[in-house]
This record gives C-alpha cells, structure tokens and sequence, in this order.
C-alpha cells in the first residue's frame, strides 16, 4: 500500500512538473514575443539604419557643398545683380528691372541678337542631325571589333586630345591653303579659302565644330555598349539577327539612357556653347558668325559694366531653358524605347 501511495504521488509530481515546465516556456515565448521590439534584434537594425544614413550623408556631403558653393552662392549673386546697376565708383544700385526692359530693346534694334540666336539653334539642330547617327553608327562598329576598328577609334579621339589651339590652327591652314590647292590641282577650279571667305565661314567652323565632337560622344557611347549584358547579344545571333537588327532592336534600347542625356545636355547649351569662335577669331569675329555662348563670353571681356546686363540675359535664358529641359525629358522618357521586355 506504502509503495502504491509512493508511485501516485511520483506521478503526480511529474505531471505537475511537467505542467509547471509547459506553462514556463509559453509565458516565455509570450513575454519574448511581447518584448521584442525592445530586445537586441531592434537595436542592431537601428544601428544598420544609422550606419547607413551616416554612409549616405558622408557621400552627399561633397556634392551638396559643391552644389552650395558653385551654383547657389555665386548664381544668388548673379540673380541680385540683374536687377542692380554698377556706377562709375563700381557700386551696385538697384535699378529694378531696367536691365531687362534695356534687353528687350535690344531684341529689336540690335542685329546681332538675331545672328547669335539663329547660329545657336543652327549649331544645336546640325550637331543633333548629323553627330548623333555618326556617333552612334562609328561607336556600333568599334564596339562590333569591325576591319580597322583600332585605327578608327584612334582617328576620331586623336583630335580630342590634342589643344583645341593647335587643331584650330591646323583646321585653319587646311582649309585657307590646302583645300584651294587640292581643287586647283585636280578639278582645274580656284576657290577662296573656306574659312577666309566670308559667306562659308560660319559653315566651316560648324563643320570643325561636327567633326571633333565625335571624339567624346564615341567614348561615352562606346562605354554605354560594352556593358550589354553579351548573353542578350547571343541570344539574338542564334536568332539569326544582323548587325542591323543588332543594332536597332537591342543596342539603342540599352543605351537610350546614354542618348537622351546627351540629348538634354545639348539643350542646356544652346544658349551657352560659343563653337570655339574664340579660338578662331579671338575678340574680332564677325556679328554674322556670333552665337549666343561667344555674345556672353565677349560681353564679359568687355568689362564689369555689362555684368548686371548679362546676369539679366542669363535669368532670361534659364526660364526658357527650364522648362524646355524637362519637357523634352519627359518626352524621351515617356515615348523612348523601354528594356524591360
């Protein structure tokens, strides 16, 4: 009987420890569940987050400085001085916007607006239509390993590394002295010096201009084809795609990103690419050659008295630019080639 009684409560013991250890461990998985956001997992996460934030500000630390410095201050300048006016002391009084109404009666009168304002468009729309198809067809036959493609990357960059003084000087000489001579020699016909002539300057020196941009536009692009992942460009050779195919139906669609920053880059530059005009002919170029870029670049030569005038000519500018940038971005982005098919 003692033994039986001794055998129950052994029994009941174990269940009841039994009980005790089940009830312990769900109150712990309860309480560890309840307190988890406060536990170590939270605060390791929160130190990953802070060490991230800290990684990204310490990277956007020198871009914004430099943003602050070179952009804001000195245009937070520029933007007093357009409505300012300097006096013979070279003080600054406010004049309102004078400087603007002075601008626009200089639209009308002033030829050379006129001049400037054409050739800029001209410069942009030729270098669009003729370097871009010639940038993207000689980068495509680099990129290909084509007969000779060694020799042609090093003929189109070669002048890009060179003074542009020094190509200006030689592109001068060719096309004063030898041009003439070729066309005596074998064609019996005497022409003028193109950029000596007065009628084709203008011309010459875009063609100057076309020529070596080629140079840099072949390195950016080149480099944009060569990360194409080369299993997409195997795949559609098995397909039986040419170089054509090739290059319409997968090599613009994966650089498009490279194209349409080139693209809104040349519109911010409308207004200031002066075509190495000064190169050419220094301070004496002739009003009928004038872009917009070399106006203010001589304007400026010319003294700090034009500086409240040109500050007011870059406002003006910048709120056409504005948003003719972002609207032609948002065109290439919304009717451009997509690659996620």
């Amino acid at each position: 009987m003692l033994r039986k009684g001794r055998m129950k409560n052994k029994n009941g013991e174990g269940r009841l420890s039994e009980w005790i250890s089940s009830l312990r461990w769900t109150l712990y998985e309860l309480f560890r569940k309840i307190g988890a956001p406060h536990g170590n997992k939270p605060k390791k996460l929160k130190n990953k987050k802070k060490k991230g934030a800290l990684f990204c500000t310490a990277m956007l630390a020198l871009p914004l400085l430099q943003f602050f410095l070179f952009y804001i201050c000195v245009n937070f300048t520029s933007v007093l001085l357009a409505f300012q006016k300097l006096d013979v002391n070279g003080n600054a009084v406010w004049v309102g916007l004078e400087n603007f109404k002075t601008l626009f009666r200089q639209f009308q009168t002033e030829k050379v607006f006129t001049y400037a304002l054409k050739n800029s468009l001209l410069s942009y729309l030729i270098g669009t239509i003729c370097t871009t198809p010639l940038t993207l067809i000689f980068s495509f036959y680099i990129y290909k390993k084509m007969f000779g493609h060694n020799l042609m990357k090093i003929m189109l960059f070669l002048p890009s590394v060179i003074s542009s003084i020094v190509m200006v000087m030689i592109y001068t000489y060719f096309v004063d002295l030898a041009v003439p001579v070729f066309f005596e020699t074998v064609f019996h016909i005497e022409i003028q010096g193109l950029y000596s002539n007065a009628e084709i300057r203008f011309r010459t020196i875009l063609f100057y201009n076309i020529w070596f941009g080629l140079g840099g536009g072949i390195l950016m692009y080149l480099s944009a084809m060569n990360s194409i992942n080369e299993s997409v460009v195997e795949a559609a050779q098995l397909e039986g795609a040419g170089y054509w195919q090739e290059f319409v139906h997968i090599t613009l669609p994966m650089i498009y990103p490279t194209f349409t920053t080139f693209f809104i880059v040349g519109i911010a530059g409308i207004f200031t690419n002066q075509m190495n005009l000064y190169t050419f002919g220094g301070s004496l170029v002739n009003l009928r050659d004038y872009t917009l870029g070399y106006y203010l670049f001589k304007q400026a030569l010319d003294g700090q008295i034009n500086y409240p005038r040109l500050s007011a000519l870059g406002l003006l500018m910048t709120a056409i630019l504005v948003p003719l940038t972002f609207l032609v971005r948002y065109c290439l982005e919304k009717f451009g080639p997509s690659t996620e098919e």
